[in-house]
């Protein structure tokens, strides 16, 4: 942690008077919010980009797990780090709050999340960005067994299904994503979580900011969103009539 710093509904037959390429683009803005308004609701992680609790100014505080909805830490203090937008001249990924994964001790942030269906393709997407200079976190998602929780033995034991470091430069925020992790779920509870590998300098209580975090069923790249905003555009400038000329 240290550190020195009228809208007018149109009649039905108008549409059939769009031409072809009207029709295409409107069509596609339907097939845009129709596939992924859904799949963006299938996030199963809660408080994402670290928004609660409110910190409030602009500064950093050191926070119990138990008052950071969704996340839990594997650090023997409980104590998870969270930054608001802009201190130390860091601006958040997504709105105005971030953590960073090493707090007091070298740990785990993590988050059990239930409710997602045997046998789903599950995809995932986080922004990281390292502090000092390059840092470097692994993502590890992996199935709680039938007891819903980590360990034990048998058909209770846990399964990794997914292993991955990312590094990552001081200069940037980059969001990482997938829309699978390849393996299908088993049905059980699940742990999706960040580990703290190395950090820039070799000071394992700075660095790794984590931000604008979701896995799910259906999850999206971030391009995603840019698509249907596209779709959006397209067919309000396709759609729009055109006015005669006098």
């Amino acid at each position: 942690m240290s550190f020195n710093q009228a809208t007018t509904i149109r009649r039905a037959s108008s549409l059939l008077t769009l031409t072809s390429s009207r029709r295409l683009a409107f069509a596609m803005a339907i097939v845009f919010l129709g596939s992924t308004g859904a799949s963006l609701g299938a996030n199963v992680i809660t408080n994402g980009s670290f928004e609660l609790p409110v910190l409030g100014g602009t500064n950093v505080v050191l926070i119990n797990e138990s008052l950071v909805p969704g996340w839990e830490t594997t650090a023997p203090d409980d104590l998870i780090e969270l930054w608001s937008n802009g201190f130390n001249s860091v601006v958040s990924a997504d709105a105005a709050q971030h953590a960073e994964l090493n707090a007091n001790f070298v740990s785990t942030l993590y988050q059990d999340v239930s409710g997602i269906p045997i046998n789903s393709v599950v995809g995932y997407s986080f922004a990281h960005r390292g502090r000092g200079g390059v840092d470097t976190l692994e993502l590890l998602i992996s199935d709680l067994g039938t007891d819903n929780a980590a360990g034990g033995v048998g058909p209770a034991a846990d399964t990794l299904l997914f292993n991955q470091q990312y590094s990552t430069g001081n200069t940037a925020w980059v969001q990482y994503s997938a829309p699978t992790i390849g393996p299908l779920t088993l049905g059980n509870d699940m742990r999706f979580a960040f580990v703290s590998i190395s950090a820039f300098g070799g000071i394992q209580t700075i660095g790794n900011f984590l931000d604008n975090v979701s896995f799910g069923v259906g999850v999206p790249e971030p391009a995603s969103a840019a698509l249907i905003g596209w779709a959006l555009v397209t067919s309000a400038a396709c759609c729009r009539p055109s006015r005669r000329r006098r």
